[in-house]
């Protein structure tokens, strides 16, 4: 089974600028791909659709064979937190520490407490917690490698606690 599968995406912009058009791709379990091409051929765009800012006025994208164009609101949540994205340069929030960039996504997507937290973003080795339980290292104060870094690791997928693992 693909874990990406676009199938016949079309994408106008207001204006009638046509960005995608009868867009095929599988991408398999564990595959890595990279999208290149010249400003303006749809690169973005597509990366849009996966991630579900936009929607395509024709066609579906399948994550682990769950649509996400006919997903609802919940649904949609529950794909979304099986995968990751990390972008150009890293874009992490400067005025944030390494290590809420980091928490961010299990923030957002999980219930767990602070403390269930900063034990996940300490075993993903990116920090050190403090005395005062806040993670150190501002990210506006760390080296570009070093930023690229965090930004995948902040990509990672959410982990799912052991008593919901979903089905694959």
């Amino acid at each position: 089974m693909a874990s990406v599968l676009f199938k016949h995406i079309y994408k106008r912009y207001p204006g009638g600028v046509t960005a995608v058009s009868d867009f095929n791709l599988e991408i398999k379990d564990q595959e890595f791909i990279i999208l290149v091409g010249p400003s303006g051929c749809g690169k973005s765009t597509l990366l849009k659709h996966i991630i579900g800012l936009y929607k395509p006025i024709k066609g579906d994208i399948l994550i682990r064979g769950k649509s996400i164009v006919t997903a609802s609101a919940r649904e949609k949540r529950e794909i979304m937190r099986t995968f990751g994205v990390t972008y150009q340069g890293g874009a992490l929030f400067g005025s944030m520490t390494v290590g809420e960039n980091v928490a961010l996504p299990l923030q957002e997507y999980t219930d767990y407490p602070k403390e269930k937290i900063n034990e996940i973003v300490k075993e993903k080795g990116m920090m050190q917690i403090t005395d005062e339980g806040s993670i150190e290292g501002v990210v506006d104060e760390v080296i570009n490698d070093e930023k690229i870094t965090v930004a995948f690791v902040s990509a990672f997928p959410v982990p799912y606690p052991s008593d919901s693992v979903p089905e694959q």
